[in-house]
């Protein structure tokens, strides 16, 4: 009797192994599944933690970037800095990478003018070592608001890669004469010729452009030094029918 109770009990230990075995597992399943739900249920709060620990140092530094502001030097920061103002968070967000980029997007920016098709108002000496840079402004591009007179710079309406800077000679509605007789500017594009006619490649040659292919309106020459000075609208008469 007692020999089968042995057998039987020896039987029985590998049963006990599996079951002990898949409880083990499916405890272990229970526990990861509370782990994560909890989880899932302080996200929100763990966010917040983070968003509030990274203004409270963000308040509490003010980053420049040297390269984009050569002029400025940084302070040294003290072992307990101060919280800045929320006027001067604002400027250290518009000084970061993202918002030069949102700025001269949205805004404007300095770009430089090669050649001589505008000569004289840029690039007037030839044998000149520095090119003019002038301050492209684009809050014209809201509702396009140009006008006779303005400088604008625009794609290539032939090679879109390419961009080239003209006047506007006329808007939509107006007669211009050219090689092929009287053309009339159609609606939502502009006439553009440069001020070196003799070798400038313009309306004359690609006819008007559309108001879409224009970045924006050039308003000052900024650099170099002795060149610095607001762009005048000279509206030439000779073309106009």
């Amino acid at each position: 009797m007692q020999r089968r109770r042995e057998i039987k009990s020896q039987q029985l230990i590998p049963q006990r192994r599996l079951y002990l075995r898949s409880e083990i597992r499916s405890r272990l399943k229970r526990n990861q599944k509370k782990t994560e739900e909890e989880d899932i249920a302080k996200g929100p709060k763990k966010l917040e933690e983070q968003r509030k620990k990274f203004l409270d140092r963000s308040e509490a530094m003010t980053f420049l970037r040297p390269a984009a502001v050569p002029s400025v030097r940084l302070n040294k920061l003290s072992s307990q800095p101060k919280p800045v103002n929320k006027i001067s968070f604002k400027v250290s967000e518009i000084l970061n990478g993202n918002s030069e980029y949102d700025f001269e997007h949205r805004y404007g920016g300095v770009c430089p003018i090669r050649g001589s098709s505008m000569s004289p108002t840029f690039n007037p000496s030839v044998g000149s070592f520095t090119d003019d840079y002038v301050f492209l402004e684009k809050f014209c591009l809201d509702k396009y608001k140009f006008s006779h007179g303005d400088v604008v710079i625009f794609s290539d309406p032939t090679n879109y890669k390419e961009r080239c800077v003209k006047r506007i000679v006329a808007m939509e509605g107006d007669y211009i004469s050219n090689v092929g007789g009287v053309v009339k500017v159609p609606e939502g594009h502009c006439w553009v010729e440069g001020d070196n006619s003799a070798s400038s490649f313009d309306s004359r040659s690609f006819g008007p452009i559309p108001l879409g292919l224009i970045h924006g309106r050039v308003t000052h020459i900024v650099w170099p030094p002795q060149r610095i000075r607001k762009i005048d609208r000279r509206i030439p008469q000779e073309g106009l029918a």
